[in-house]
C-alpha cells in the first residue's frame, strides 16, 4: 500500500517537473525569437520568467548582458536629444539648439569655455538685438542639464525683469525662475530661500541689489556663494566708486558674465572696470597697475609730442592689452551677422537713428530662432567722438578675428 503511493506521488512530481520544464524551454525559445525581431525588453522579460523556473548560469549571463545592452540603448536615446554646442563639450537639447543661429551657438560656446577652461568670468559683448538674452538662457540650459551648476543670479535693470522671466519661461519652462523684485518684501525673501535650498536663478534689479545686497549674499546666517553671478546692461557698474559697482562687487561668486553693448566705454579706466568685475582683479592687476603699465604708455602714444619710442612701446602695450582681455570677451555687430550671411539673417531698413538702435534680426523661413521681442531699454544715448586710442582699441577688438 506504501509503496503504491509512493508511487504515484513520485509520477505526479515527475508529471509536474516535465510540465515545468516544458515552460522553461518554451520562455527560452520565445525569449530567443522576440530577441531576434529586436524586442529585448520583451526578450528580458521572458527569460526572466523562465530564471524563475530553472536556474543556470548561462541564462543568468543572458540576463545580464541584455540588461546592458538595453541600459546602453537607453543612454544612446538620451544622448540624441542633446546637441554639442560647436564642439565645446556643453550639451544642449536639441529642439533648443535647433531654434539658435550659428552665431548664438558660438555665443553659447564661448560662454562655455569660460567655465571649461578655468576662468572665472568674461564679457559678451553683442549688439543690441542679437540675442544676448537668448544666448544666456541656452548656456544656463546646458550647464543645469548637465548639473554643472546650482545657483545663477541675474540682476538688470528694472525695465527689463519681465522680458527676462517671460523669455525663460518661453525657451525653458522647467528651469527654477524666481524674482527678487516687488514690494513684498516677504515674498521676495520666500523666492530667495527656495532657490538658494533647493537651486534654480534669481532674478533681480540693481535697485534690489544696492537695497539688499548682504540678503543676497547670505543664507542662514552664513555667507552664500553663487555658482553665477549676471549682470545685464553692465556698464551700469563701469564706475567702481558708485554705489551699484560696490553693492555688486559685495556677492561672493564663483563666475561672472556681464552683458553689454557698449563695452568699451569713455576711457580705459573704465575698461579695466569692466574686466575687472568679470574676472575678480585676477586679469589687469590693479587700477594702480593698469594705469602704469597699460593707460600711461598707450595714451602718451597717441599724444602729438610723443617720440617714436613712446609710439612704439604705446603699441605695443595696446597689443598685449588685446591678446589678455580676448579669451574672456566676445563682440559680434549687426554689420558683422550681415557680412557673414549667417543664416541667412537679413536687417530691416534704418528709418530713423533711434529704430536702428532696436533693430533685431529678421527670420527666415528656413532655420533660425523666432527672435524675442526687446523692451524698450531707458537708456540716454548721448553721441560723441571716440579718442585716437579709443578708436584703436575698437577697432583691435573689431578686427581680431574669430574667438
Amino acid at each position: 500500500m506504501m509503496d503504491a503511493c509512493a508511487e504515484r506521488l513520485e509520477k505526479s512530481l515527475s508529471l509536474e517537473t516535465r510540465d515545468r520544464m516544458d515552460e522553461y524551454h518554451r520562455l527560452i525559445q520565445d525569449g530567443k525569437d522576440v530577441a531576434k525581431r529586436g524586442d529585448m525588453n520583451r526578450a528580458l522579460t521572458l527569460f526572466k520568467l523562465a530564471f524563475d523556473i530553472h536556474q543556470s548560469l548561462k541564462l543568468e549571463t543572458r540576463i545580464k548582458k541584455i540588461e546592458e545592452l538595453i541600459s546602453q540603448n537607453d543612454s544612446e536615446e538620451d544622448d540624441d536629444e542633446f546637441v554639442n554646442v560647436n564642439g565645446s563639450g556643453l550639451m544642449l537639447f536639441k529642439d533648443l539648439h535647433e531654434k539658435l543661429y550659428n552665431y548664438q551657438r558660438q555665443g553659447v560656446a564661448f560662454l562655455y569655455s569660460l567655465y571649461r577652461d578655468g576662468l572665472k568670468g568674461g564679457i559678451l559683448a553683442d549688439d543690441m538685438g542679437l540675442g544676448k538674452t537668448i544666448q544666456v538662457i541656452s548656456f544656463l540650459s546646458g550647464m543645469y542639464d548637465s548639473e554643472l551648476v546650482k545657483h545663477t543670479l541675474l540682476i538688470m535693470p528694472t525695465s527689463l525683469i519681465t522680458n527676462w522671466t517671460k523669455e525663460f519661461a518661453k525657451w525653458t519652462p522647467g528651469m527654477r525662475v524666481k524674482e527678487f523684485h516687488g514690494t513684498s518684501k516677504g515674498e521676495r525673501s520666500r523666492n530667495l530661500g527656495k532657490v538658494q535650498r533647493r537651486g534654480g536663478i534669481v532674478i533681480t534689479t540693481y535697485t534690489m541689489l544696492m537695497n539688499n545686497w548682504q540678503q543676497l549674499s547670505s543664507y542662514n546666517g552664513k555667507e552664500f556663494t553663487w555658482d553665477y553671478v549676471i549682470l545685464d546692461e553692465a556698464h551700469k557698474i563701469k564706475t567702481t566708486t558708485t554705489k551699484t559697482a560696490k553693492s555688486a562687487y559685495a556677492i561672493p561668486s564663483k563666475h561672472r558674465v556681464l552683458l553689454t553693448g557698449t563695452p568699451v566705454q569713455n576711457n580705459l579706466k573704465e575698461m579695466w572696470s569692466l574686466f575687472d568685475f568679470a574676472c575678480q582683479g585676477t586679469l589687469l592687476g590693479t587700477a594702480k597697475t593698469f594705469k602704469t603699465e597699460y593707460e600711461n604708455p598707450i595714451t602718451r602714444a597717441r599724444e602729438k609730442d610723443a617720440t617714436p619710442g613712446e609710439k612704439v612701446l604705446g603699441s605695443r602695450m595696446s597689443e598685449n592689452l588685446m591678446t589678455i582681455i580676448k579669451p574672456h570677451f566676445l563682440r559680434r555687430t549687426k554689420a558683422d551677422i550681415h557680412k557673414n550671411k549667417v543664416d541667412s539673417v537679413y536687417f530691416c531698413k534704418e528709418e530713423t537713428t533711434a529704430k536702428a538702435h532696436a533693430d533685431i534680426p529678421e527670420t527666415t523661413q528656413t532655420s533660425g530662432a523666432v527672435m524675442p521681442t526687446l523692451t524698450r531699454k531707458n537708456d540716454l544715448i548721448v553721441w560723441t567722438y571716440l579718442s585716437s586710442i579709443q578708436e584703436d582699441i575698437y577697432r583691435t577688438v573689431h578686427f581680431s578675428g574669430p574667438h
